[in-house]
């Protein structure tokens, strides 16, 4: 996770613990959530792997569009209980 994270927004994280996983409605991803600790630091994106990046709660993320309905069940039920 590390290695991925520092490559695509340029910051270290450290996982902890995986909290949720679960397969998309087609079958076509498997979504791992897990919690970190982020480095301090300047987020830099590698341009040819993300197009855009911000912090969002999880309010607004409710707000996005598109993503997975898999991704919203995450936020309904397990965050709060983080």
């Amino acid at each position: 996770m590390n290695g991925e994270v520092a490559e695509e927004v340029g910051l270290r994280v450290v996982p902890g613990a995986k909290v949720w996983e679960s397969e998309t409605h087609d079958k076509g991803f498997r979504l791992h959530w897990w919690t970190a600790e982020a480095e301090a630091g300047d987020v830099v994106m590698d341009p040819g792997e993300v197009s855009a990046v911000r912090w969002v709660t999880a309010a607004e993320f409710a707000g996005l569009h598109p993503v997975f309905e898999e991704d919203l069940a995450f936020f309904d039920r397990v965050l709060a209980q983080l």
